[in-house]
């Protein structure tokens, strides 16, 4: 029995070794999420080469200035659970961005400059029951 429980942690932690390997520079992962805190990006990183499934997207602290549907367009993404863009630069959220995110829950957006938002962009999220839009200044431009 006991060599059933060492050989499933050594298989777990090859899995999770494995799993860093993809992880987008600047970024942290682990076997359920990925984090990119304030680490200046200016767009979301390529999320088609996770070898993993995140259940936590983490962009808040960067200058990513818009986001759009091709951002969380990636392989089951309908398991992401929480998405932070808080005090990411925001001043553009385009139309059904969040669409695809079938089992998004939270969606945090505080502290952003937004000139638009779409009725749109969480159009489908039939489950998400937070979003937080905490300090967002709409601008005009």
């Amino acid at each position: 029995m006991r060599s059933t429980i060492i050989n499933v942690s050594v298989l777990l932690s090859v899995w999770t070794a494995a799993g860093q390997t993809e992880c987008p520079p600047g970024c942290n992962c682990s076997e359920s999420s990925l984090s990119c805190i304030d680490q200046r990006l200016e767009n979301v990183p390529d999320l088609q080469a996770l070898d993993f499934v995140p259940l936590v997207l983490d962009f808040s602290g960067n200058m990513l200035l818009s986001v759009s549907w091709q951002n969380f367009d990636f392989p089951n993404n309908e398991e992401v659970k929480e998405v932070y863009l808080n005090s990411s630069s925001l001043i553009e959220i385009a139309e059904y961005t969040f669409a695809s995110l079938e089992g998004l829950q939270g969606n945090y957006l505080g502290e952003n400059e937004l000139s638009t938002v779409p009725e749109t962009f969480i159009a489908n999220l039939e489950i998400m029951v937070l979003l937080d839009l905490f300090y967002i200044t709409f601008c005009n431009n």
